[in-house]
């Protein structure tokens, strides 16, 4: 997700622009990239060993199979299925229906707590993704989790492989993105959670990589997948419209409609007066539904750990304020012509990402994995505005994020939360050169 490894990419592909000096020094950064990579790659191999090893010694204490699968959220998706498969549409938001799905798997033996305890799985998401997966609530519950971390293995490599391949990117460096991506500590916990961000991923990009090559319906139907996880779709949406891409936006309604119409099919109506009360009760960051900013990553996150508990209005009115600001500055930065084909757009893409990811409400470990694609995407415009000073700092910020993972615990206790303070400084350095452009009047940003 995050490469050092990078570095020697920028350096190759910065001289691919200059004539060099001597042969002889060519050669010599030839050894230096070489030596890079592998040493990448080293380092690559030795975080994805230390997450998967923590992974299995967690699951050695929980207990594994039944044990582990007490500790993710997978649960919750199960009771939902469950319902959907019964035709209990109206209960799907309803916390006592939970809870009593939640003391049937207690009763079958999949959950290891009590009968006795409190909703530990309430359902805070879309329907579409319970109503998708309820052909698998026949099956045991960590086969259904199996099934489910295939997908997202699969939709993490598929779709971070189309939006690189789109990238003015050399073959090392998307290598280098994508092994990052998929031996991340945020994948790792992904699939440890039974979480969605490889489906999330999916669908943003895939997206990205069809605006890249220009077909806007395409998108649109990819894009259309992040209903799932609606959060994910406001900026999107917001320059979309801004821009008037009316084919991606025709592909979201259409893909919008289609799960609509299998979810209408499928549970009926009655669910929906519960889901917009669970959105209501998400804004407010109700306990009850398990949302606390305390644990998030996103702007909210680095508030709570910065001001402490007991502020969630404080740092809601702080979020709502920044949220407006970049929507703001977006539509500013978006106010020249749509070039899918250049760098520039690269840049105005990963600062969307960006935004999206520091004031989403609740960004939670697993969901750091998808700072890949503003990662790639920002990497991709400032090496093509010839920025290497700052496409060198960009991999370094990269690199120190994708092993900061590995201390999660300590980034959670400091006061300052370093995962939010890299989100920040990563949308620092892709505004930065905006502005500048912006200051010094007609300089092109490849000056």
């Amino acid at each position: 997700m995050y490469h050092w490894g990078m570095t020697a990419e920028v350096q190759s592909e910065a001289r691919e622009t200059a004539v060099p000096a001597a042969q002889a020094a060519s050669g010599l950064h030839i050894i230096s990239a070489r030596t890079l990579r592998y040493a990448a790659l080293a380092v690559i191999l030795v975080v994805f060993a230390l997450g998967t090893w923590s992974w299995v010694q967690f699951g050695r204490a929980a207990g594994l199979g039944f044990g582990l699968f007490t500790q993710s959220d997978f649960p919750a998706v199960t009771i939902a299925s469950r319902m959907v498969s019964q035709g209990r549409g109206a209960d799907l938001y309803s916390l006592p229906a939970q809870l009593e799905g939640q003391r049937q798997l207690i009763a079958e033996g999949y959950v290891a707590l009590s009968p006795s305890d409190d909703l530990k799985y309430p359902y805070p998401y879309a329907p579409f993704t319970a109503v998708l997966l309820s052909p698998l609530s026949g099956l045991t519950p960590t086969v259904a989790w199996a099934i489910w971390d295939i997908v997202n293995i699969g939709g993490m490599a598929g779709g971070l492989w189309f939006l690189l391949s789109a990238l003015s990117l050399s073959k090392w460096t998307r290598l280098l993105l994508l092994l990052g991506g998929l031996t991340s500590v945020p994948f790792i916990v992904n699939l440890e959670q039974g979480q969605s961000s490889g489906v999330v991923m999916l669908g943003l990009a895939l997206g990205l990589g069809f605006l890249k090559r220009g077909r806007g319906l395409p998108a649109g139907l990819a894009f259309g997948l992040l209903l799932l996880k609606v959060q994910w779709l406001p900026f999107l949406v917001l320059v979309l419209l801004w821009k008037r891409q009316w084919r991606a936006l025709a592909g979201i309604v259409a893909t919008g409609a289609v799960l609509m119409l299998l979810t209408v099919a499928r549970i009926g109506t009655e669910w929906i007066p519960g889901y917009i009360d669970m959105l209501l009760r998400s804004q407010r960051y109700d306990r009850a539904l398990l949302l606390d900013p305390a644990y998030s990553h996103s702007l909210a996150g680095g508030l709570t750990a910065l001001l402490g508990g007991g502020t969630d209005a404080l740092v809601r009115g702080i979020s709502l304020g920044v949220m407006l600001l970049l929507a703001g500055f977006l539509l500013w930065v978006w106010r020249k012509p749509w070039q899918p084909g250049t760098g520039e757009w690269d840049g105005r893409m990963a600062l969307t990402l960006l935004a999206a990811i520091l004031t989403n409400l609740q960004l939670n470990t697993h969901d750091l994995v998808l700072i890949t694609l503003p990662g790639a995407l920002g990497l991709s415009y400032l090496l093509a505005a010839r920025h290497t000073g700052l496409a060198a700092g960009w991999c370094a910020m990269l690199w120190a994020g994708y092993v900061a993972m590995l201390f999660m615990p300590l980034i959670f206790a400091l006061p300052l939360r370093l995962t939010t303070l890299l989100i920040m400084a990563m949308l620092v350095v892709v505004v930065a050169p905006f502005v500048v452009r912006f200051k010094s009047g007609s300089i092109p940003i490849s000056a």
